[in-house]
Parts: C-alpha cells; structure tokens; sequence
C-alpha cells in the first residue's frame, strides 16, 4: 500500500481520529475496570495476563518464607483417627478433643500460633468425655477450650455468618474470616479484607418474621404478637417479658455485627504484632501498626478486597507440612513419658490446621493462578506471608493506565499512518512484546500491575487495524485520482509502479528528464487543401445553408480522425516505451520520460519510442497508400470523384536535462502533469527544425546514449550547430538514422 506525501488536510484528520480513538478506548477502559471480576473480555484477558505474570514471578524468584506449615487432615488421618491405632475410635466428625490434643502437642512444641481452617460453630455434649491427668473428667469441648487458653495464640475460623462457639470464642486469641472470593471465571485471586458478620440475637432464635420494623413471634396457642424495632434496629427486653440484668440496657441489638480479619492477615497480625482494632483507612488501602514500629499498607479495591501474592502451593519445601495423625501419635509419646525424643519441629513456626480430606464436607479444592485445582487453605499462608514480606500487588491506578492506553495509541497511529501494513505488524508485534517483557520485569521485581489487555489490544492493535481501515480507504481514494490524473498520458504498467511507490511527490520539483516534441509535418497543408475543396464544392453545387453546414462537418470530422489517427499512433508508442504523454498541442504531441516514476534510462526509451513512432507513422502510410490505390480503383469503375487519404509525415526533437515537474492548475479546475523550463524550450526548437521524417536530438541527449545505450548513439550522425529562438549560442545538434535501427 502506498504511502503518498499527503496534504495538511489529511494529517489533521488522522489527529483527529486518534484523539477520537483513545477517547473510546479510553472509555471502553474505564467501563471494564468497573468489573474486575471478570465479567468482560477484556477483564478476562487481563486476568489471565496477571496468572502468567504470578506463575513467572513465582518461577523467577521462588519465596523463601519458612515460618509457616500446614498440618493438614486427609483420609488417611480419618483413617487412623477411625481404627483404634491412637487408642480411641471416632467416625469421620471428630470430637473437638482430637484438635485438643492435636494443639497440645503443637503447643508443646511452641509452635508461635495455631490458626483453623475449620469451623466449631456448636458445642457438641453428645462427645464423649476426656479424662483428666489429675483425674476426673471434662467434656470434649471444655478439653479443646483449655487447650485454646493454654496456647493463647489460636485464631479461630468463622464463615458465611457461622462464628465459633463462645466456649471456643473467649479462649482464642481472635476469630477471622475464611470466607472466599473467586472471579467470574472462578478462579481465587483475592480476598476481602474484612467480612461482616451479622448474629441474631439469641432472645430472637424463636421469631416467626423479622422485619425492618417489627419482629413477630408465634405462640404456642398460635396467637400471633410481635415486637416493634427502632429505626435504628435496636428492641426492649421488656417488651419480651424479659428484665434486663443490672446494668444491661433494656434496648438490645436484633442483629450483632461482627467484623473479621481475613484469616491470613490475623496469622500475619500475630508474627508482627500488628494492632488489628485500631486500623487506619485510606482511599488506597488500610494501615497497620504495630507495637514495635512495623507499619503494613495493604492496598484495597472499591470492594475493600486486595490481590493475593501467590507463591507457596502446598507441595513447597519452604512449607512445614505434618499430618494431624503424627501430631496425635507425638502427643500420645509425650504422655507416655517419651518428650525427649520428639523434636520441636514446630518451635516458631504459624500452623494452620485445616483439610485435604475428600468429601463435600471435608475438601475445599478451587483454581488459583498457579494451580488448576488446589487445596484452597494455601490461600492463608499465602496472604501472610505476603504480609509478614510486605510485598503487595498494586494494580495501576486508572489515570495511569488511560495514560499508558494513550501513548499506546499515539505510537500505533504514527506507525499504521507512516509505514507500510508489511512493516507495520512486526513492528506492532515486537512493540508489544517489549512492552509485555517490561511489565512482567515491573511485576516480578516490584509487585506493580501494569495493564497489558486494554493498551495492547486496543490501543496497539484495534487501533492500528482502524487506521489502517482508514488509510486504507483515504489511500483507495487517493489512488483512484492518481489513475484519473495518469492512466490517460502513461502506460499501466507505469500507474502500478506508481501506486507501489513509497513516496510519489505530485508538487513542484527539480528532475533530470528526457522530453520529446513529435510534429504531424503536412497537416497543414492537409487542411488547407480540404478547405479549397470544400470551397469549391459549395460554388459547384449552389449548396443551402444548412448543405453547406453538414460538408463541412462532413470534412471536420474526416480532418479530425485523420490527425488522431497519427497521434494516437505516436501516444500508443509514447506509453509502450513508459513515457508520460505531456499534452497534446494542435497536431504536436509533447511527452517526457523520468517523471514521475523515476527512470535511469529516460533518454535511451525516449528515442527508441521517437524511432518506433517514425516507423509506426511509414507502416501506417504504406498501408493508406494501399488505401488509395484501391479508392482510385474504384472511382474510375464507377466515373466518380477520387479523394485520396492523406500520407502525412512526423518530425521530432528530443533534449535531455534538469526541468521542472508537478502539478499544474487547481483541483476544482484543470489539473495537468507537466514539465516546464529551459530544456522543455529547447527539445520544442529542435522539433521545429526536424524537418520530414526526422529525429534531431540535443548534444546532451547524445551523451546519455554514449553512456546508456551506445548503440542507439552509433545511429546519430553530428549535423552543423543550429540558432534556435529563445537561446543565445549556437545548439550542437545530433540526427538519429532512425531507418537503420533494426
């Protein structure tokens, strides 16, 4: 496709229609970063954009943490929980007291903090009873109690409304949230820094209806009371025949609200001492402090949701991984007296128990960018180890991206606009791929989210494909003007290498070139001489009026083929050879070659195209003489007048040299392609002193032969210096034996 010098005009529309285009792009930018879930295309792409980078980050530069394990609860640990080898036998819901003496042994082996991945929302009395070293016996719920406030750093769970058992509650250290939030496409990549709880009061466990305004109870007797609520969703004791104790409020919440630390960041809370009930919001994110001068900025979504940092699966090796079952078979030694050959593998270390166990009940199995299907509890370690690191992702705020999808744009434009669509892809492709390298590189070495759905693909490619769409069309349009200028005064062949050019100046310029003047010799008489005749017809006849008029149309237009006739046998010749036919000027043809299509041997086509039309103009009146003859056959068969077909001759004049090219006139007017100057006067000259049937060339035209075509040289013959109107000295001149060419 070519790439025309083009107007002021038309590189203000292409401004135009890039500013156009990243306003949409940016438009449509913005609209997809309202859903980051997932639910676009674009959002979807860029999504599977940040897995690549997280499992290339991971593969780059593997974590090194090491203070956290997983005790983990699979089917071989139900197993040996079910068939009496620990010396009990519990079907698959254990009582509490297997996690008791599980987490007695962690604490023996001071382990710094236990955190569950496992729900205790109810106590269980039905649990068979624990014995006591010191005697007696306690339920199995108060046993795993005592062993919460024995560690004194256990973090409990709590998920979709469920909160642990207060028995389990007062004893833990805090309680957080393992509630999940997994993508449009499924995936878990974040989770929510904070998960709201509401409790109903536990006054209200036996309401019928609970409204904003009233909550409704049904009797016994199926009498039907209700209760009013406040606007502010408080209700009275009183109103339930209860007596609120001394100094209880007789308004009570119907709804407690709990707010919950995500699970992950209470374990990373504990490591660093970090003040979790005195957080401090910033539009960006949350701030915590610490007792011991650490400070954690964790940056947040509109959804009060943040990016994990995935980089721990649970196969790692920095990860300390035991089975519940060891745990229980080491507390059970440690009964028997046997502590001292039970190492402290978990001395320091953040446990979080949880399941790998199969059954709907037992597993929590989802994608996460590194894993197809994994064990979802390495969502916790993974966060805070994230923390504990202070390494967070930071996706790039909006204006930065729309910035980055603008130069995107602008680069795309100047690129589709000025090259050629064979350069403009690769170039595209390999912009991109710097640019996908140089986000991976921010990523991996900062944690820094920088776009690569939206400025790639629209702002590189959709708009790089819309300008070239444009281009395409103002370049067809372009295109046809050039033929309509051209396909009339050059050959085809030349308009293709035209419209294949790289660059096509149409304006004014300096070229060196090869002009050729051709003059029909004996039209003039020609025409002289059917003036008589028709003049002698007239008073011959005593033709009317209006006969008078249609013999001389008659005559013109018999006067007219003949002169197009040899002229258009000399512009077929002139387009053969890759000319450029100039004009025509009366019965004179004008053409140049060297413009403007570039040609290193203009001089050279010039005269084989001036002999070609010399012997093109003999063929034609050898065969009009044959004409003659068989019209002056037939006039004297038939006793009529004989009017012969004029045999006219050419004389041609040739000069090489630098003239000017362009465009002549307006484009509302007459547009013509035409070469004025000097040289175009001179190459006129010589036509006029050519004579019949010959070719005069300039002394310059005769040294492009020399070097050129030496054999087109050995054709001219040196004739005296001629004076020609217009040039002081005296013209070294040259005729070309165009009969001897062969």
């Amino acid at each position: 496709m070519p790439a025309f010098v083009f107007m002021k005009s038309d590189t203000s529309k292409i401004i135009l229609l890039t500013f156009i285009l990243a306003c949409l792009i940016c438009t449509i930018h913005l609209i997809s970063r309202k859903d980051d879930a997932g639910n676009n295309i674009l959002t979807r792409i860029e999504l599977l954009t940040f897995d690549w980078r997280v499992k290339k980050s991971r593969e780059l530069i593997p974590a090194t943490e090491g203070r956290l394990g997983f005790v983990f609860v699979s089917d071989a640990s139900i197993d040996a929980v079910a068939d009496g080898s620990l010396g009990y036998e519990y079907g698959l819901y254990w009582p509490r007291a297997i996690y008791g003496l599980a987490l007695r042994e962690l604490t023996a082996e001071k382990s710094k903090a236990v955190a569950f991945d496992v729900l205790f929302a109810n106590l269980r009395p039905d649990h068979p009873k624990i014995p006591l070293p010191e005697g007696g016996q306690v339920s199995s719920d108060e046993f795993f109690a005592q062993q919460i406030r024995a560690n004194g750093s256990v973090i409990l769970a709590a998920s979709g409304g469920v909160l642990p058992a207060d028995l389990f509650k007062t004893n833990a250290w805090t309680t957080a949230s393992i509630t999940g939030e997994k993508d449009y496409d499924g995936v878990l990549r974040r989770v929510r820094l904070l998960e709201e709880f509401k409790i109903l009061h536990p006054l209200l466990k036996y309401a019928t209806k609970i409204e904003t305004n009233k909550i409704t109870f049904t009797l016994q007797d199926d009498r039907i009371v209700s209760i009013p609520v406040d606007s502010e969703g408080y209700f009275k004791l009183s109103d339930l025949g209860e007596k609120p104790e001394p100094g209880m409020p007789d308004k009570q919440k119907v709804y407690i609200k709990y707010s919950l630390w995500n699970l992950g960041i209470a374990i990373a809370a504990y490591e660093l001492g970090l003040d979790l009930d005195h957080p401090e919001f910033a539009p960006d994110g949350v701030i915590l402090k610490g007792t011991n001068g650490v400070v954690r900025k964790i940056p947040i979504d509109k959804n009060d949701s943040f990016y994990i940092d995935w980089q721990i699966t649970p196969t790692d090796k920095q990860l300390t991984v035991e089975a519940i079952e060891s745990l229980l078979i080491k507390d059970k030694l440690r009964k028997q007296g046997g502590s001292n050959s039970i190492p402290n593998r978990w001395q320091n270390k953040l446990a979080i128990v949880g399941s790998i166990a199969t059954g709907n009940d037992l597993t929590d199995l989802g994608a996460t960018p590194l894993e197809k299907e994994t064990y979802l509890v390495s969502t916790y370690w993974n966060v805070a180890r994230s923390i504990i690191d202070g390494k967070f992702i930071q996706r790039l705020p909006s204006a930065y991206e729309i910035l980055l999808i603008c130069i995107a744009v602008i680069i795309s434009s100047w690129i589709s606009w000025r090259l050629r669509v064979t350069w403009t892809l690769p170039l595209l492709i390999l912009i991109s791929l710097v640019y996908v390298f140089c986000a991976l590189y921010i990523y991996v070495n900062s944690r820094i989210w920088i776009p690569m759905a939206t400025p790639i693909l629209l702002g590189i490619f959709l708009n790089s494909a819309t300008v070239v769409a444009y281009r395409s069309i103002f370049e067809e349009k372009e295109q046809r003007r050039i033929k309509g200028i051209f396909s009339k005064v050059v050959s085809p062949e030349v308009v293709s290498e035209l419209l294949k050019s790289e660059k096509l100046s149409l304006g004014g310029s300096r070229r060196n070139i090869s002009v050729l003047f051709t003059d029909i010799r004996g039209f003039t008489e020609y025409t002289d001489s059917i003036h008589l005749k028709v003049d002698e017809k007239i008073k011959k006849l005593s033709l009317n009026h209006q006969e008078v008029e249609e013999l001389y149309e008659h005559y013109a237009k018999e006067t007219l083929e003949t002169v197009n006739l040899y002229l258009s046998t000399v512009a077929n010749v002139v387009k053969k050879y890759n000319g450029t036919l100039d004009k025509y000027i009366g019965d004179c043809v004008m053409a140049f070659w060297g413009a403007p299509a570039q040609i290193s041997n203009h001089s050279e086509l010039c005269v084989r195209a001036a002999i070609e039309s010399q012997k093109a103009i003999e063929q034609l009146n050898i065969s009009r003489e044959q004409e003659n003859k068989k019209r002056e056959l037939i006039a004297k068969q038939e006793n009529s007048d004989y009017e012969p077909l004029p045999l006219l001759k050419l004389g041609t004049g040739i000069n090489t040299g630098y003239v000017i090219v362009g465009l002549m006139g307006s484009e509302e007017h007459i547009l013509n392609y035409t070469v004025f100057g000097r040289d175009v006067n001179l190459a006129s000259r010589l036509e006029s002193v050519s004579g019949y049937a010959r070719i005069i060339i300039s002394d310059s035209t005769y040294e492009e032969l020399k070097q050129k075509a030496p054999q087109l040289a050995e054709l001219c013959v040196k004739l005296d210096p001629v004076h020609v109107k217009g040039i002081k000295e005296a013209v070294n001149i040259y005729e070309v034996k165009w009969q001897e060419y062969k």
